[in-house]
C-alpha cells in the first residue's frame, strides 16, 4: 500500500492518476524504456503535469509513484534494462 501523502504530494498523486492510462497504453504497446516513452510522449504533443514537454526526471518520478499506487508498471531497473539489451 502506498504511503499517505502530505498536502504537497496530493496534487502530484492526482497528476499521476490522470496520466496512468496513457502510461499503461504505452507499456502495452511495448514502449517500456523511459527514453522511448519520452520520445513517444513528445511526438504526440502530450504535455507533462506542468504544461511543458516531458523530461526524464518527471517521467521517472511519475512512473515510480504510479507503481507505488498500483496504477502502472514502474520504471525498469538497471538490471532489467541490461537483461533486455540487444547484443
Amino acid at each position: 500500500m502506498a504511503a499517505r501523502r502530505s498536502n504537497r504530494g496530493i496534487g502530484f498523486d492526482r497528476d499521476v492518476k490522470a496520466f496512468a492510462p496513457l502510461f499503461r497504453l504505452l507499456q502495452l504497446q511495448g514502449i517500456i524504456a523511459i527514453r522511448e516513452m519520452l520520445g513517444a510522449l513528445n511526438i504526440r504533443d502530450e504535455f507533462g503535469p506542468y504544461g511543458r514537454g516531458w523530461n526524464y526526471g518527471v517521467l521517472h518520478r511519475m512512473l515510480r509513484r504510479g507503481a507505488e499506487l498500483g496504477l502502472c508498471e514502474g520504471p525498469r531497473t538497471r538490471a532489467a534494462a541490461a537483461l533486455s539489451r540487444r547484443l
